[in-house]
């Protein structure tokens, strides 16, 4: 479904029933996606953060797991990652929650637009987050004046190394179906080794499940940190995972 379908995002369970049936291989499949966002929104609303999130993360596998290809795909699972940031930054939980927020960016653009004051403050404060894109259409790293970018050290940097390592799961709908896809995704490494602020780079012939799965699994790596003159820097850090392909 094309994302000019959706002129204004508000982001509510009714506004997903079009996209649904489009995606799923029934109506049950449907159905089933529906009641469970619907149970989402109702507990964020309600500000039962913590259940909420539990929740959204049990639909984003269902969704992975059934996703197919297309707009539809990408708006779905990109309401999920909003709900799960919802459901983070009721928490004060901020890396958690700018980081879904960045991956239901990557997943649907447009839902930056979304109203989310019916979820309180905390929610709200979402939308003023910065994001690295230019545009919608090469979703290149932004400049410093349209958002997060880094200058670039003068000196010889140390690259980070990586301390923990979360292997993302090649969704066994899309293996039984024999798609190969492989795909870059660029964070931030901070001062910290937490990654941040990522951006999906190249896709090929990658369907948005497997999209989310990747930025999900990167969210929880950690690094030493990239250090310059034996102290820590923020530096750009690049991942590509190939899925489905035999070698």
């Amino acid at each position: 479904m094309a994302s000019k379908a959706f002129p204004r995002i508000v982001i509510a369970v009714l506004l997903l029933i079009p996209a649904l049936p489009a995606l799923a291989g029934s109506s049950t499949t449907a159905y089933t996606w529906r009641a469970a966002l619907k149970e989402v929104d109702q507990k964020l609303r309600a500000q039962q953060w913590e259940a909420a999130g539990k929740q959204a993360r049990k639909v984003a596998r269902l969704i992975v797991e059934g996703a197919g290809t297309g707009e539809g795909a990408s708006y779905s699972l990109a309401v999920v990652s909003a709900f799960q940031a919802i459901a983070e930054a009721g928490q004060g939980h901020e890396d958690a929650a700018d980081w879904y927020w960045a991956t239901a960016l990557n997943l649907f653009p447009e839902i930056a637009k979304t109203d989310l004051k019916p979820y309180g403050p905390a929610a709200a404060g979402l939308r003023a987050r910065q994001v690295r894109f230019t545009n919608t259409d090469s979703q290149s790293p932004a400049s410093p004046e349209d958002g997060i970018a880094l200058k670039k050290p003068e000196g010889e940097v140390e690259p980070p190394k990586v301390l923990r390592q979360v292997s993302p799961k090649f969704p066994d709908g899309l293996r039984r179906l024999g798609i190969a896809a492989a795909i870059k995704v660029e964070a931030i490494i901070g001062e910290d080794g937490v990654p941040r602020h990522p951006l999906v780079l190249t896709l090929g012939n990658a369907v948005p499940a497997m999209k989310y799965v990747v930025l999900d699994s990167l969210r929880e790596w950690r690094f030493e940190p990239a250090r310059l003159e034996d102290k820590p820097v923020k530096v750009y850090y690049v991942l590509t995972v190939n899925f489905g392909y035999r070698g």
